[in-house]
């Protein structure tokens, strides 16, 4: 087993790189309630203990780590002191060693994926040492007819209960699991949906996904950057809900994904109306591109634009 060190405080802190470690420790307190779960703690469970769900106890399901191209049976896929939960919490590139964090703020990712009938929007929250942040002050919604509103709490049930991994320097990761039937997300086309943690009724971090439905299959749309590392995004890409893609049709074409250019065409709040201007099939994917991704250029897609909820 092999350790990296770094100063509390600084870049660097004390975690076991590619190892089983982590374990999923107890139960934030009211959490569980919050979520419609039963109020008992939550067990120590070490990882390996539920292989399939998440083997390197690093804070993300299996299954999300397939669908993110990170190694599931390694708590640190790049090998830079950071776990791969607690860098999707606090946005960083777990791929790269080279890009982690440097900041100790309040953040929040979501990531989707696709089993078992349901799909997980997959929530990782990163807290500070005295951040004061309670689980309640975490909500999720949805844009529903033109307008983002917050679901209740019973709506997001079947997922796993939220979970507590302590991070060093006093610093903690909360994870949340809800849940939307997929055959409800694909009645709708898809859905947008945003995660925001409130301090005294503030928003002062979120996060948004937007999923959609083709041809049978859901996928992630995601922003594309520029391959030199710039931080603007120059399109986007449907990043497929189940590891190696759809396997659906035989009109797809393997190794492709479906990106595209879009313009905005309004904004309210924090909904944003984009009409996609340029879309092509690309390759160097584990997935498949739809042969009606050209034709979508011309349509209109709505987003959630989770700078727009900061601070509301």
């Amino acid at each position: 087993m092999s350790f990296v060190t770094r100063q509390c405080g600084g870049w660097r802190a004390a975690l076991r790189a590619g190892g089983a470690v982590a374990a999923v420790l107890g139960a934030v307190a009211g959490a569980a309630a919050w979520l419609g779960v039963a109020r008992a703690p939550l067990p120590v469970v070490s990882a390996g203990e539920r292989a399939g769900f998440d083997s390197d106890g690093d804070g993300l399901h299996d299954a999300l780590e397939l669908v993110l191209g990170l190694n599931s049976a390694r708590f640190d896929t790049d090998g830079d002191g950071f776990g791969d939960g607690e860098e999707v919490a606090r946005r960083t590139n777990p791929h790269r060693s080279t890009l982690f964090p440097s900041s100790a703020e309040i953040s929040v990712s979501m990531d989707a994926y696709a089993a078992n009938g349901r799909v997980h929007a997959m929530t990782a929250v990163y807290l500070p040492s005295g951040s004061g942040v309670n689980p309640r002050d975490i909500r999720f919604g949805l844009e529903l007819g033109g307008q983002l509103r917050v679901i209740p709490r019973n709506q997001l049930r079947g997922g796993e209960p939220t979970r507590l991994i302590p991070l060093m320097c006093g610093a903690s990761l909360v994870v949340f699991d809800p849940v939307l039937p997929e055959a409800v997300v694909q009645a709708r086309g898809g859905i947008s949906m945003f995660a925001v943690v409130t301090v005294s009724g503030t928003v002062v971090a979120a996060d948004a996904l937007n999923v959609r439905a083709s041809g049978g299959q859901l996928f992630e749309r995601v922003d594309r950057f520029s391959p030199g590392g710039d931080a603007t995004p120059v399109g986007s890409i449907y990043r497929p809900l189940t590891s190696g893609g759809p396997t659906s049709g035989v009109t797809q074409t393997p190794g492709q994904i479906c990106a595209q250019k879009t313009a905005v065409l309004a904004v309210i709040g924090a909904l944003v109306t984009e009409e996609v201007i340029e879309a092509e099939c690309i390759d160097g994917w584990d997935a498949y591109c739809s042969p009606g991704c050209a034709a979508t250029v011309g349509s209109t897609l709505k987003k959630i634009d989770p700078a727009a909820l900061i601070g509301g």
